[in-house]
């Protein structure tokens, strides 16, 4: 069930800012409207989503990244340290700048 949870979340998300571009109305579009796409992406299919958005919306991306990366092993990173995380309530220091 997590394993589910980890990979629809960041889908919904980006979904959210797929719905606002097809919100907008034909005297205001998206040309007139910053855009700013920021994800995270821990194996590249978020990454693959937000560029997709970008294609089709422009403007800027940004990359959500942990000061310290996650483990390149889905279940280190996933039943390891995400989990401890979890169990925690605590969250990843970000990168800065």
């Amino acid at each position: 069930m997590k394993k589910l949870l980890l990979f629809i979340l960041p889908i919904l998300l980006l979904c959210s800012g797929c719905t606002f571009a097809n919100n907008t109305n034909s005297q205001g579009g998206l040309m007139d409207k910053k855009i700013l796409i920021a994800y995270f992406s821990w194996g590249g299919n978020t990454k693959s989503i937000a560029e997709k958005i970008h294609s089709q919306t422009g403007g800027d991306m940004f990359r959500i990244e942990t000061a310290t990366p996650y483990p390149e092993d889905y279940n280190e990173a996933a039943y390891g340290v995400a989990k401890k995380q979890h169990e925690e309530g605590t969250k990843p220091e970000l990168k800065c700048c």
